[in-house]
């Protein structure tokens, strides 16, 4: 998105000094329209981009709606994005401060001196005795690791289910078609435009509604006393991943998968935590299922 702005004419600020300087210097928008009074951070038809003067004396540099670089009269700067977590934002901080940030395993990274942090809920930064960029302040970064003991009592928990799905698979050699998952709803009464996916994150739903619905996929599948009810249970698992095709080819391994991670939902406490050193960047693979563990704290 951001490569529509690249001529955005943001100028790079260094220092507080600088920031106040354009601030000042900037005539706001006039006219009587939505901008009337505010001041662009770079060229005056790029709105998107503007520079404040907020009531303790900082000069907010914003994106869109978010104050996410903020020079303090102190000499520090804050860096924020309020979890908008895009390329937007990352070239916004590069063109402001000369960051070279990016996004990486869904998260805004900041390579500053020999680290790389995550933006989270925010950074403080300032100039060291050589004029680089140091951080001074910022939130501890936590991976997720699996408890693999629990994570086997689990999958025991629904291996009869899984050959059954595997088993499917291998039959049909992968091919399954909508008409019969539709089929499927109309029987179990349930709309076919209703909330029956068992995604872990969907566009329109708090996985505070969802669990509930993964709870009870979860139950039906490690009970062999409802075993009546696997064949609509592995329709519904094929199509949560691409419920809009008319027909897809299902790959076992992507499926098996997809069968761990709504045990992982279901079981969040399964996921280990540790804390990586500040300034250390890790992959955290399992950060998807955070909502979930905090669901269940």
């Amino acid at each position: 998105m951001f490569g529509t702005y690249r001529n955005s004419g943001i100028r790079r600020f260094g220092e507080y000094k600088q920031a106040l300087l354009w601030y000042d210097t900037t005539p706001p928008i006039r006219g009587n329209g939505v901008n009337a009074g505010l001041r662009p951070l770079g060229h005056r038809n790029k709105m998107q981009f503007q520079i404040h003067k907020l009531s303790d004396d900082s000069i907010a540099c914003r994106c869109w709606k978010t104050d996410v670089v903020r020079f303090h009269p102190d000499g520090t700067v804050s860096i924020k994005s309020d979890d908008w977590v895009s390329q937007t934002t990352a070239h916004f901080i590069r063109d402001v401060l000369g960051i070279g940030a990016s996004v990486s395993d869904h998260d805004i990274v900041l390579p500053i001196g020999d680290g790389a942090y995550r933006l989270k809920d925010g950074i403080k930064i300032e100039r060291d005795k050589f004029g680089r960029w140091a951080v001074i302040d910022a939130a501890p970064h936590e991976v997720y690791h699996i408890d693999r003991k629990r994570m086997s009592e689990l999958r025991k928990q629904v291996e009869p289910f899984r050959t059954f799905m595997m088993g499917m698979i291998k039959l049909r050699e992968g091919l399954f078609e909508k008409d019969e998952w539709d089929e499927a709803l109309k029987a179990q009464n349930i709309s076919m435009a209703g909330n029956w996916s068992l995604e872990l994150r969907p566009w329109r739903e708090d996985v505070a509604q969802v669990l509930p619905r993964l709870e009870k996929f979860v139950a039906i599948v490690s009970d062999e006393g409802q075993r009546e009810n696997w064949y609509s249970s592995a329709l519904q698992l094929v199509w949560s991943a691409r419920p809009h095709y008319r027909r897809i080819y299902a790959n076992a391994k992507y499926i098996s998968k997809d069968l761990d991670n709504l045990l992982i939902a279901t079981h969040p406490e399964v996921l280990l935590v540790s804390q990586c050193e500040l300034g250390t960047f890790k992959k955290n693979a399992y950060a998807k299922f955070k909502h979930y563990k905090d669901l269940k704290r």
